[in-house]
């Protein structure tokens, strides 16, 4: 069951990030579920599973419960396409796809310049 596109043009990789989000690589970049994943947002991983879903009654109340209540009905692409990750996003003076990264981290500073 499908439960987000991808939304590349050539899929390169899949994997889960240290933060529990799926990113997708390729071209024409990096994307992830939302631009800035996580978060409570009902379109933010994972609770985009089950955004929509209409739940029998009684509803489940775990997440757990929620993703088996989804996956057994086969209820697919509630999460919709992938978008650009905004941390992998760059401009010509600074690159911020390290800068952003250094600064979830915690290494917190200026945005390290793009060698030219």
């Amino acid at each position: 069951m499908q439960v987000v596109g991808n939304n590349l043009t050539v899929d390169a990789t899949t994997a889960f990030g240290p933060n529990n989000q799926p990113y997708f690589g390729g071209q024409p970049g990096v994307n992830s579920v939302n631009t800035d994943p996580g978060g409570s947002a009902a379109t933010a991983w994972p609770q985009c599973i089950f955004n929509g879903f209409g739940f029998a009654n009684p509803a489940p109340t775990t997440l757990m419960g929620k993703l088996q209540a989804v996956f057994n009905a086969h209820s697919a692409n509630h999460c919709g396409r992938a978008q650009a990750n905004i941390c992998f996003m760059q401009d010509d003076k600074y690159d911020h796809t390290i800068a952003r990264w250094r600064d979830r981290a915690g290494w917190h500073g200026k945005p390290v310049p793009v060698a030219s």
